[in-house]
């Protein structure tokens, strides 16, 4: 019988040939019996063109319809072997694998326990299976082409582990999937093609691009002698796999006209690719040029690409029809169980450990204030080390209960804590030990149950109305049970494995899996992937993310066959595809979806990251200057901004043209704009005057802008009630330090967030020592060593000195490791410990034979004032008020000289590091040091100086910032200290940096939180 190939350079043309070709052959009979044509097609779109065609002519459908889908074929051939599961199918070839791997290279290949993350094998046999190659043709093909003995070997390898493969499959009763084609060919080859269609005599077939892995299907009905087939493929510039099956190729040329060439759109990125897009489609629609369902928007694959433009011409209005690909592993609720692995694996640590308590797919009330305070003072691994912590925090709380309070931390609740914890790991309990995979399987099903962590509730609960995704997580768990279902029916050694390997291969098994669902509606515009849209007549395509190496598509090394070696083997007859064949198939891809009625191709010139692409191949030749612009808002020739797609974009727009209209002009009235949510717009307006009064942080800011200056916007507190609790809580009785002060003028905003709301940034401890308890430490050692040498202070650390320097060392830091306090990571502090003792030994030892030469002797060391009797200080401000200011601190040492037979005094900072500016004594950024001598004055102390010492730095300088009391500076420092409470009581807490500040200190709130980073250029903040 004839085997008939029909071309046209026209998909229209084309499909209305086939259909009126197949609708005349059937006439009226609506069966069950009696058709004289049967129909195959690809894709639900050519089914539904079909019925309106039919439908056209008066019929009303069919009983027992001729006309099925390739993917219905083997019930059409009532072909009833069970498919093979993909967790068995990787099992059974990695094992195959495995033992003739040993066999023949002598040596394992690859370890036999993990027998589910497949094999290379798997991959070469994606091309043997559909084409049904038997193991002798395979073994005698590949005999001719071993060129040494790795070759030989590997051949052997290859045959043994495919033949064994068929055999078991035929003792299962099973077939692969991807051996469907050749099943097919074998009932025609075997006369069963005539039965099957019911006794037509002729054959259509249409939507096959290419032969692909068909080649023997379609060879087997060239050959049949039962009926006549017809098959519909694209003209194209080379010749079709399918032209070359016969000489009976006709030529259709009457029809649709098509474009001459696509219309091509360069986009600076897929966003704007996809209004681009977008914005065309509706502007079809509007104008009525087609209906939804006869325009198409198609990416090569059916995922990312085809979820995003679903997305974005869903949120534009438009209604349209998707069939969405995604990968199992990002599937929203199979990601939330894998967190509950991943945080297993890494032994509870801190991050993944509060991924899996904050993730809103699992109910696990936990209190996360209180994890996260453990986390900070500490890291922490295993869960009994995360209950320790718990317990140690209650007995801080208990201890200063008031110290905890402000952070929203009490006895009650870190005893709630601690019982959800329990609750917590009675339901992981079987992650902490090793189990075979059997075990592992079922054990990760009971963590799917509906009551464990209130999974499957969560699931099914829509947010915003988001039902897609409800349907994509429901899908997608019941493919994850069914697929750890048919592995716990597995044969398993009994080899035991922990959590952290059992979730590695299971990340590796669901990596190929995939879930495709397609949307609710049918009749919308169709996003699709080129495969399903290949062929089928749609008024417009719009082919997107046309980029090379995205369409066409590269393929992949197997690991096992070159290139070269797979052009040479399919010489030989071996249906191994190769690079240029495959390049072949993708550019007959593209035409099968190009050659439309109007055609419109757009590609990224840029990715994320702004880093050039470049256009496909196929893309035809365009002027590349005409790129759409980066501003999805820039306006046409007739200055008119472009209708927005959707709401966001109309507010988006709104907003753009309010500040466009109102820019550098008085204005008497405010302009009118439309909005499609005006109370968001009003929000919009609002915030971005806040915005602008604040500064953005990324412009410099002169001394006039408003920015450095507090206003409603910027840190001025207007509530009366808000006033009346700061005059109480900072009135004449309370206890200030000079840290406290120093940070107002530093930062008022900083002193606000941590002095007034009582808010600490909570973070996991540092891997290595942190520079406080580096600090801490420094002193500490410091204290003790002038503590125990003051009364007769040696000259030089040396001898005795150095003696007396390494037993107090050795006694804090042993004092130090007991205490529970977190040093770093026990592998690092050795090293940080050493450091530490170096660096105030160097100190020291400058130190020691800085104050022999200067005749200075530590009088007073780590001296405390002001927490048992209070110590008043009195000053002026700066606008000559007269201020008690009530004080305390600890100052770091008190050094005494003679001065004519009378006993003077110096104060002494350390600093771990950096030591302050001079000129911070200016705007109030360094107060520590005048405060300290004003306060021994009040004391009766005869004082002089106070400097800074850096420890780090032993003598670079000798004295940093130092200052005289009663000096120019003193007073000034001083003058700013006692206006700091009148000024926070009136409510001022700007976000600005005060000028001799340096930069914006890594510990303070950051940009996220001020919204702006400014900082004055020149004087204080008291004077503006």
């Amino acid at each position: 019988m004839a085997f008939q190939i029909v071309q046209s350079d026209s998909v229209q043309t084309l499909w209305d040939t086939c259909s009126a070709r197949f609708l005349d052959e059937l006439g009226d009979n609506i069966g069950p019996e009696g058709f004289d044509s049967y129909l195959w097609i690809t894709h639900r779109n050519l089914r539904d063109l079909l019925f309106e065609r039919a439908f056209d002519r008066g019929l009303p459908g069919w009983l027992g319809q001729p006309v099925t889908f390739f993917s219905g074929l083997l019930e059409l051939f009532d072909v009833r072997l069970k498919p093979i599961g993909p967790i068995r199918r990787r099992a059974l070839i990695r094992q195959l694998a495995v033992e003739h791997g040993r066999r023949i290279f002598d040596r394992d290949p690859g370890k036999a326990a993990d027998m589910v993350s497949g094999h290379m094998l798997d991959g070469l046999f994606n091309d043997l299976l559909p084409e049904g190659v038997r193991p002798e043709r395979l073994q005698s093909l590949l005999a001719t082409f071993a060129a040494d003995r790795f070759a030989r070997q590997r051949n052997e390898w290859i045959v043994q582990v495919y033949a064994g493969y068929l055999d078991k499959l035929e003792e299962l009763g099973m077939h692969d999937v991807r051996s469907r084609h050749a099943l097919i060919a074998e009932r025609i080859e075997e006369g069963h093609l005539r039965s099957a269609l019911n006794g037509a005599a002729r054959l259509h077939i249409y939507g096959i691009y290419t032969l692909g892995t068909r080649e023997r299907m379609f060879r087997a009905l060239q050959a049949q002698q039962d009926i006549d087939v017809v098959a519909y493929v694209a003209k194209e510039p080379e010749e079709s796999e399918l032209a070359e099956l016969s000489n009976d190729v006709e030529l259709v040329t009457n029809g649709a006209v098509i474009a001459e060439s696509p219309l091509v759109e360069p986009a600076p990125s897929a966003v704007q690719e996809l209004t681009w897009v977008a914005r065309k489609v509706k502007e079809i629609l509007a104008e009525g040029k087609a209906d939804a369902h006869e325009i198409a928007v198609v990416a090569r694959s059916g995922h990312d690409d085809t979820r995003q433009a679903y997305r974005l011409l869903s949120d534009a209005g438009v209604h349209c029809s998707a069939r969405i690909q995604t990968p199992l592993a990002e599937i929203p609720a199979i990601k939330a169980l894998l967190s509950i692995l991943q945080a297993a694996s890494s032994d509870w640590s801190y991050a993944p450990f509060r991924n899996v308590l904050d993730h809103p797919y699992l109910n696990i009330p936990l209190d996360l204030k209180c994890i996260d305070h453990v986390a900070s003072a500490g890291r922490v691994k295993g869960l009994d080390k995360w209950e320790e912590g718990l317990n140690t925090l209650a007995v801080r709380i208990r201890e200063a209960p008031r110290e905890h309070e402000f952070l929203g931390l009490s006895t009650a609740a870190v005893a709630e804590c601690r019982g959800e914890l329990s609750k917590f790991r009675t339901n992981i309990e079987d992650l902490e030990t090793s189990h075979t995979e059997a075990e592992w399987t079922k054990i990760t099903l009971r963590l799917m149950e509906a009551g464990t962590f209130d999974f499957w509730q969560r699931i099914l609960t829509p947010v915003d109305s988001r039902w897609d995704i409800v349907r994509l997580d429901q899908q997608g768990v019941m493919q994850l049970e069914i697929l750890l279902k048919e592995w716990a029916g597995l044969h398993h050694s009994d080899q035991r494995i922990n959590v952290s390997a059992w979730h590695a291969r299971l990340q590796k098994v669901l990596e190929p899996e995939e879930v495709e669902l397609s949307t609710p509606s049918q009749k919308g515009v169709q996003v699709q992937s080129a495969k399903d849209a290949a062929l089928v007549p749609f008024r417009y395509t719009f082919i997107i993310h046309a980029n090379d190496g995205e369409f066409p598509r590269h393929r992949g090394a197997d690991g096992i066959f070159l290139d070269e070696e797979r052009r040479a083997l399919r010489k030989l007859g071996l249906p191994f595809s190769h690079r240029e064949e495959q390049l072949r198939r993708e550019r007959s891809l593209w035409r099968s979806v190009a050659l439309g009625s109007e055609t419109r191709v757009s590609y990224r010139t840029t990715d994320a990251e702004g880093k050039p692409l470049l256009p496909s191949l196929m893309v035809p030749f365009h002027d590349l200057k005409e790129q759409m612009s980066r501003n999805k808002f820039s306006k046409d020739q007739n200055g008119n901004y472009p209708i927005p797609l959707n709401s966001a974009q109309a507010n988006e727009l709104a907003a753009l043209e309010f500040a466009g209209t109102i820019q550098g002009k008085a204005l008497d009235k405010l302009p009118k704009v439309t909005s499609a949510d005006p109370p968001l717009l009003d929000q919009a307006i609002v915030a971005a005057v806040a915005e602008r009064h604040r500064g953005i942080g990324m412009e410099v800011t002169s001394s006039k802008h408003s920015a450095i200056r507090p206003s409603p916007w910027n840190g001025a507190v207007r509530d009366a009630v808000v006033l009346e609790r700061l005059a109480t809580m900072f009135g004449d009785n309370y206890l200030w330090s000079a840290g406290q002060l120093e940070l107002y003028s530093t930062c008022p905003f900083a002193f606000f967030v941590k002095r007034v709301l009582r808010l600490e940034g909570r973070a996991e401890a540092e891997e290595q020592l942190s520079g406080t308890v580096r600090g801490s430490i420094a002193h500490d050692l410091l204290e003790q060593f002038y503590r125990e040498t003051k009364e007769t202070l040696p000259n030089f650390l040396s001898g005795e000195t150095l003696q007396i320097f390494d037993r107090i060392a050795e006694d804090l830091l042993a004092e130090r490791e007991t205490s529970g306090e977190w040093l770093g990571l026990p592998s690092l502090w050795p090293m940080a410990r050493r450091s530490v003792c170096e660096g105030v030994r160097a100190y020291i030892a400058w130190e020691l034979e800085y104050l022999d030469r200067k005749a200075e002797t530590p009088q007073l060391i780590e001296h405390a004032f002001g927490f048992r009797d209070p110590v008043i200080i009195r000053g002026r401000s700066i606008k000559g008020t007269l201020v008690d200011l009530r004080i305390c601190g600890r100052i770091d040492r008190v050094d005494s000289y003679s001065d004519g037979g009378q006993a003077r005094h110096h104060v002494l900072d350390y600093k771990l590091g950096r030591i302050p500016r001079k000129s911070g004594y200016t705007d109030g950024s360094v107060l520590q040091g005048p405060l300290y001598l004003r306060v021994l004055e009040e004391l009766g102390l005869a004082v002089d100086k106070c400097r800074y010492r850096s420890i780090g730095s032993p003598g670079k300088p000798q004295n940093g910032a130092e200052i005289r009391a009663g000096s120019d500076q003193f007073e000034e420092a001083l003058l700013i200290a006692f206006s700091v409470p009148e000024r926070v009581r009136s409510g001022l807490f700007e976000a600005s940096l005060a000028a001799n500040a340096g930069g914006w200190p890594p510990y303070f709130p950051g940009r996220d939180i001020c919204r702006s980073q400014a900082q004055l250029e020149r004087g204080n903040r008291f004077d503006v």
